[in-house]
């Protein structure tokens, strides 16, 4: 069934994961007792295939059978890697090594005049999200559900905040346009965007987005501990 399903998403546009992140591969099954050692294994020593494994897993999702099982599984994971600030820290350093999508002076950095938008726009913003998620305990799974939970609880700038959404939005519809094209012309949908076609607005619009996402590690860096010694009385925080 996995091998059918992940053959499916292949074709469908998201393609099989060059990491063997998938349902395919005997790594990534397993009773609760093997998913729970395998997520203390990972914390516990934070190695760089460990720190990705563990990073693909906060995203995990139950969509069949007995919801609670995987739902333990999920607060269980989150709750070791609140715990635990070497393990968030690794995971942010992850970010630093990013290239950026723009040159010294403004231009795109394209290759055969396309630029993989997931490279350098939805993933480092998914993981961000993602390890600030833990770090304040907002048990969302969504990209945007987890910015938006940041902004509700007070962590960081509120513009900030927004802005990473509407970078994170406006890439995301690039790449949806593209597979689209893609798609009707007959190619791969892949998330790699042709610059060559985009108006000049969308183009001013996602050179004005990948600016801002520049900033995403040292907007992580601020926050990862921010609030996180605070304790709420009634309605009064204090330090």
């Amino acid at each position: 069934m996995a091998e059918r399903m992940t053959a499916i998403l292949d074709t469908a546009g998201i393609p099989f994961c060059g990491g063997g992140v998938m349902a395919s591969r005997p790594d990534w099954r397993g009773s609760a007792e093997t998913w729970r050692n395998r997520i203390e294994g990972w914390i516990r020593s934070p190695r760089p295939d460990n720190l990705l494994n563990v990073d693909i897993f906060f995203d995990a999702m139950p969509v069949h059978g007995t919801p609670s099982i995987g739902q333990a599984l999920f607060e269980h994971a989150y709750e070791l890697g609140r715990a635990n600030p070497t393990f968030a820290k690794l995971l942010g350093e992850r970010l630093a090594s990013i290239p950026s999508a723009l040159t010294m002076f403004g231009g795109f950095k394209s290759r055969d005049g396309r630029l993989d938008l997931k490279l350098h726009a939805l993933f480092p913003v998914a993981s961000a999200a993602r390890l600030l998620s833990i770090r304040h305990g907002i048990r969302e799974r969504s990209t945007r559900a987890r910015i938006k939970g940041l902004i509700d609880r007070g962590v960081g700038s509120e513009a900030d905040l927004s802005a990473l959404l509407d970078a994170h939005g406006t890439c995301l519809t690039l790449i949806l346009a593209q597979q689209s094209q893609d798609i009707a012309a007959g190619a791969r949908p892949t998330t790699l965007v042709a610059l060559g076609e985009l108006s000049r607005r969308q183009r001013a619009e996602l050179k004005a987005a990948l600016d801002h996402l520049r900033h995403v590690h040292t907007l992580l860096r601020d926050l990862m501990f921010e609030n996180s010694a605070r304790t709420v009385v009634g309605d009064s925080p204090i330090g």
